[in-house]
């Protein structure tokens, strides 16, 4: 969490640095939304790992893996890893 602030941080001092010059700063909206999204892929990975389903998971979410994280829709990676725990545990769906 310490990492993130710090992160915020510098992200909006270099976009107040950049609005100065005629070239735009950080997008330090994007560069949130590309954390969050990271730090949700990752976990998600991690959690279909432990349950035994992360081949599956790989396989679900190949349509949105070659997105930059801060372009992807939050909701990708959460219904990629629920497609890959019903296919791993069909008599639950």
């Amino acid at each position: 969490m310490q990492d993130f602030l710090t992160g915020l941080v510098a992200g909006a001092l270099l976009c107040q640095m950049g609005s100065r010059r005629s070239r735009r700063g950080v997008d330090v909206h994007a560069a949130v939304i590309g954390w969050f999204n990271r730090r949700r892929y990752a976990r998600l990975r991690i959690k279909a790992e432990e349950r035994g389903f992360q081949k599956m998971f790989d396989e679900e979410s190949r349509y949105f893996v070659h997105i930059p994280f801060n372009l992807q829709h939050p909701a990708d990676c959460v219904r990629a890893f629920q497609r890959a725990q019903r296919r791993h545990h069909p008599a639950s769906a």
